[in-house]
Order: structure tokens, then sequence, then C-alpha cells
């Protein structure tokens, strides 16, 4: 009767081993699974991370270069070019500076100042009342640099000779559509050594066309 208890003790212990054996490797299995799956998870989440980043790239550089090939950086014209055929075209007139003539005080009767004499011409393309002077002073401003400063130069009073007798007569004449008409105008400088600078633009504070140098010689 004891051997049968023991008997069945036993097989009643293997059945109970056997069922915690089976139980463990049914967990292994599981977390074996649960690790296999957690490593497939993490790979194709890299695997999408590595895609999306080399589309965000691809696409940043699409973006760099398409930017860096179709919008160079606008040059800002500061007016400073030499401007050519020594002609300020606007869009009504044209203005064209024919010669310049250094006049020391004395030169004539009368004269208060050193000048700078200016010929030009004045091209009228519409049909408004334009006269030669105020058509040269829309177009051009006159300069002498300084250490600290661009000195505007005043306009003088005309010269009093011969030479520039036309001036006199020709400044308040208004200009036929198409029509050129000559004339001078005279600048008071400010010392006989500095170039004068005639700026070009299309009307005060307009936008800028260029710079003529003149150098002053006698």
């Amino acid at each position: 009767m004891g051997l049968t208890i023991q008997i069945r003790g036993i097989q009643l212990n293997y059945k109970l081993l056997s069922g915690i054996l089976l139980a463990s490797s049914l967990l292994l299995a599981a977390c074996g699974q649960a690790e296999d799956t957690a490593k497939d998870v993490s790979k194709k989440i890299e695997g999408a991370a590595d895609t999306a980043g080399d589309k965000a790239k691809k696409t940043a550089d699409e973006v760099t270069n398409e930017t860096a090939t179709t919008e160079e950086p606008a040059k800002e014209d500061d007016g400073s070019n030499e401007l050519k055929d020594k002609t300020a075209v606007l869009d009504d007139i044209d203005v064209k500076v024919l010669e310049t003539e250094l006049m020391p005080k004395g030169s004539y009767e009368g004269q208060i100042a050193d000048q700078l004499v200016i010929t030009y011409e004045v091209k009228n393309k519409t049909d408004k009342e334009i006269d030669p002077l105020s058509g040269f002073l829309a177009a051009f401003e006159a300069y002498q640099e300084d250490e600290n400063s661009m000195r505007k130069l005043d306009v003088g009073m005309s010269p009093l000779n011969d030479k520039y007798k036309f001036a006199l007569e020709n400044q308040s004449n208004i200009i036929k559509k198409e029509g050129i008409v000559k004339n001078a105008i005279a600048y008071d400088l400010k010392d006989l050594k500095t170039p004068v600078e005639l700026k070009a633009s299309k009307g005060i504070g307009g936008e800028k066309l260029g710079t003529l140098t003149v150098e002053l010689k006698k």
C-alpha cells in the first residue's frame, strides 16, 4: 500500500513538473517572439526614419539648388558707374553732356566765383512743355567730395561772354517733341582741385543712372 502511494506521489510530482516545464517553455517562447517583434518594429521604425530623412534631405537640396539657380541676389545700383555716351536717359527727355570748361574767377566781367561751365543738349521725347534748363536740372546734380561729405554745388550766373551767348537765348525756350536744343549751365566751385561729379538720375530722388567725373583742368 505504501509503495502505491509513493508511486502515485511520484506520478503526481512528475505531472506537476511537466506542467511547470511546459509553462516555462511557453513563456520563454512568448518572450522570444515579443523580443523578435520588438526588434522588427524597431528596425522598421529606423528604416522609416532613414527613408524620411533621406527624402527630407533630397527635398531641401532640391529647394536650395533651385533657389541658387533661379534667385540671384539683386545688385543695388548706387549710380557710381560711368554714364554711357555721357547721356542721361529719362522717360520724357534725354540729356547729353557735350563739353565742360573750367572758368576761374575773373574770366569774365562780373564773375564772383570759380566755375565749371557745362555745355549740353536736351531732347524732348513727349508733348510736354520742357525747356533746356529745367531738363538738365531734372537729370543732373553736381558735387565735389571732401574728407567727410559730398558737397552739392550751386548753379551760378551764366557766363557773360560771346561763347555762351546762346545759353541766354535758349535756356527758357520750349523744346518741341523730338526736338533737340543746346544750352549751357555754370556751377560755382568749392575749390579748383577736387573733381566734379555729375550724378544723373530720373528726376530728384529717382532711379540713379550713373556718374560723370569731370577733372578740373585749366
